[in-house]
């Protein structure tokens, strides 16, 4: 009972005790609500430097100012173009052929390190003589997921390509490479060898190898120190992603790129740095009135009615206009032509530099 007694006596003092604190000490808190602005003017005497409020910064002058953050890019270098070696390309009825200064063995290696590049597996290249290159029937475009699941269900699978190469040497120490192609069916059953030229992803591929030999060439010649051979830069030079430039000399002036364009046969059109294959009148522009054609047989066509073009996907690559830029290297200046707007830029871009062949 006494305990229980001292116990209550205990708590019964401890909250009087708070209470009674609390009841004597005053609250600050909300002091601050009554607060009134006090400001007084230093004065400084006379003489002495003005005074400033402000944060004194090192090396300030060194420190680069503060700009608007945008969203961070990787710089890269641009492609540098390098020259190539003379390679006569001839685009014949049932072939196209290369003609470069090279021995056999030399240009066996050539072929066949280019086939294995295009097909990217192992063992797909036939070695069936000294001067005779086949590669086994390939996919030259990949399948998009969804064709390539439906070919799967329905085991119908799309023709692959097939290529030959054949190595013949010629009396003058040059070699001849003539590329031929054909499909095969996933019977096997093959087609006749025909041009690469007949097809348009064969066609691309025909001019890589041609960009290929010439760089390959240009290279072996450089680790040579055979350069004083040469003294005439290429007129036609290829980058790293398989895209030419015109080389247009060093430090040329506007009027020689514009005399460079004209004497290649193309048109300036504008003064946006446009030019385009064909004259101004001759182009094809989104909204002009065209015919509507179907064909009806014996490589005939029937008109239906006008209509207007919405795109410019069914125009020849020779009706579009091309931006272009002159690129200034440690190596001289280049004519470079934007054709990534096309369906194949590198066979649109080897158009256009065969026209600075000439």
């Amino acid at each position: 009972m006494k305990k229980l007694t001292s116990t209550m006596v205990t708590i019964a003092s401890t909250g009087l005790l708070l209470t009674g604190c609390s009841s004597f000490l005053t609250d600050h808190a909300d002091d601050y609500q009554n607060g009134v602005e006090h400001s007084e003017t230093l004065v400084a005497p006379d003489g002495s430097s003005p005074l400033e409020d402000k944060l004194v910064i090192p090396n300030e002058d060194a420190v680069a100012d503060l700009q608007e953050k945008k969203e961070f890019v990787a710089p890269r270098a641009p492609f540098l173009y390098q020259s190539m070696a003379k390679v006569v390309m001839m685009e014949k009825e049932a072939s196209v052929d290369y003609v470069f200064p090279a021995d056999i063995r030399q240009s066996k290696k050539i072929v066949e390190d280019f086939s294995v590049s295009f097909i990217n597996e192992e063992g797909i290249v036939e070695s069936n003589s000294d001067n005779r290159v086949t590669t086994i029937p390939t996919l030259l475009t990949q399948q998009s997921w969804w064709r390539s699941t439906w070919s799967k269900i329905t085991r119908v699978y799309p023709d692959k390509r097939e290529f030959s190469f054949d190595i013949l040497p010629q009396d003058n120490g040059s070699t001849l490479v003539r590329m031929q192609t054909r499909e095969v069916s996933q019977d096997d059953n093959a087609n006749d060898w025909v041009s690469p030229a007949e097809d348009p992803n064969s066609y691309a591929l025909a001019v890589k190898l041609w960009g290929t030999i010439g760089r390959k060439l240009d290279q072996n010649s450089s680790y040579l120190s055979d350069r004083k051979k040469q003294p005439e830069p290429s007129p036609v030079w290829i980058n790293g992603a398989g895209m030419f430039a015109a080389y247009l000399g060093k430090k040329v002036s506007l009027e020689q790129v514009n005399q460079k364009i004209s004497n290649a046969g193309l048109y300036l059109i504008g003064e946006n740095n446009q030019l385009s294959a064909v004259a101004e009148d001759d182009i094809a522009r989104v909204g002009d009135i065209v015919a509507l054609e179907i064909p009806v047989g014996n490589g005939k066509t029937q008109k239906l009615f006008n209509v207007r073009r919405r795109d410019l996907d069914n125009v020849s690559w020779e009706e579009r206009v091309y931006p272009y830029k002159v690129e200034r290297q440690a190596a001289g200046d280049f004519l470079v032509i934007d054709v990534s707007a096309t369906e194949n830029p590198q066979l649109t871009s080897y158009f256009f530099a065969k026209k600075f062949l000439k």
